[in-house]
């Protein structure tokens, strides 16, 4: 079930402690704590979405990515499915509240959610534990896409620092 801690992982790096970041199709972003850089239009509408909406979905997506990580933990495999179809529940809510596509031209965020939204999908028809360890596998890039996603804003919109990035 390591697949389920590193999403946590990546969504408790996104959210940080108190902020929560991320981004949707069309654009990625990531919360980071640092002083404002001078503004430019993109960073403004960067910064007004992961202060808007986007932030009670991904603050949700991040809630539903501990309980995965618990039920995983837990072995308990009604559980984690259960968990994992909520997983998906929120990533299409908080795919529903895109990142501006200024911060995040190469589309990572949209990359991310689709993978944490894939294996809730494939675990809702999954059968035994070998169809929920499969459900899985799409979790596996997400670290990855995370820290590219990282990278394209710290280009983007000159979010800086940890412990708020993807």
């Amino acid at each position: 079930m390591t697949l389920a801690v590193a999403a946590v992982a990546a969504m408790a790096a996104m959210t940080g402690c108190s902020r929560v970041t991320g981004s949707l199709p069309g654009g990625q972003h990531t919360i980071v704590s640092q002083p404002a850089l001078k503004a430019s239009p993109c960073r403004q509408a960067y910064e007004n979405w992961k202060h808007g909406p986007a932030r009670s979905a991904l603050s949700a997506l991040m809630a539903a990515l501990a309980k995965v990580s618990a039920a995983g933990a837990a072995q308990d495999i009604p559980l984690l499915r259960k968990a994992l179809s909520q997983m998906s529940a929120a990533a299409g809510n908080a795919a529903a509240h895109p990142i501006p596509q200024c911060a995040d031209p190469r589309a990572y965020y949209e990359e991310f959610i689709a993978r944490i939204q894939a294996a809730g999908d494939y675990a809702k028809t999954a059968s035994g534990l070998t169809g929920i360890l499969l459900a899985l596998v799409p979790l596996k890039a997400v670290p990855a896409i995370g820290r590219s996603l990282t990278a394209e804003l710290r280009r983007t919109v000159g979010e800086h620092g940890s412990p708020t990035q993807f």
